[in-house]
């Protein structure tokens, strides 16, 4: 599994999926990919719903998340909880590194699983066997763990740029325009601090973007 379409992502979401799904091969059929993901606090996780056409606030269909127990370097179980997840996207990272137990259990049940789940790009670069070059936002693997296509487009900064790749969204600073101080200045440093530092380690500056969009999940365009 390399690739991931936005009706595929949906599906896994709402109730999982075979990975027949996606090898195009019935004997994988038993064998389930399942979600996990971030809680509802998370600016990560509404995008990605958002992205792929899944209801963002008002959750119906609802959504599937499950939760992961790892021991030492592995998961052995993981458990449905819908629509909770974990508070931090380093958490997530972490246990998405670890590999899956051969005897691992869905819901009690021992049967074949993977799991997948969506993460920002600095969190995404820490995932154990994971590699990333930080001038391309390209994406690597030294094992099994993998960063998925999306839509059949690998993750790079070119590619968002260009409007090839659209599992991207927005960082909103959100304050009231008859702000003043000592809030006013907090705001403004926070600003600076996105444009000047942290969108070099994470993150595109809209400025170096060649195409738009109106929100989160909204249609891409030049």
């Amino acid at each position: 599994m390399t690739n991931i379409t936005t009706q595929q992502a949906r599906l896994i979401w709402e109730v999982g999926a075979p990975l027949s799904f996606f090898t195009k091969n019935e004997d994988h059929f038993a064998f389930k990919v399942l979600p996990l993901g971030r809680n509802d606090s998370s600016g990560t996780r509404i995008t990605t719903l958002a992205e792929i056409n899944f209801p963002t606030y008002n959750l119906t269909p609802v959504i599937n998340q499950y939760q992961a127990s790892v021991s030492g370097s592995a998961i052995t179980a993981v458990v449905s909880i819908g629509g909770g997840g974990e508070s931090s996207g380093g958490t997530l990272a972490g246990i998405v590194g670890n590999s899956v137990a051969a005897n691992a259990t869905v819901d009690s049940a021992t049967i074949p699983f993977g799991l997948v789940t969506y993460l920002g790009i600095s969190d995404a670069a820490n995932v154990a066997g994971i590699t990333f070059n930080g001038t391309t936002g390209e994406f690597g693997s030294t094992s099994d763990n993998l960063v998925l296509s999306y839509n059949g487009v690998p993750f790079s900064y070119d590619a968002v740029k260009e409007g090839k790749y659209t599992l991207w969204g927005y960082e909103h600073v959100y304050y009231r325009p008859t702000l003043g101080s000592p809030e006013l200045p907090v705001v403004t440093a926070l600003i600076n601090q996105i444009v000047e530092t942290d969108a070099a380690v994470a993150g595109i500056l809209l400025e170096d973007v060649n195409v738009t969009r109106q929100t989160e999940g909204g249609v891409v365009y030049p």
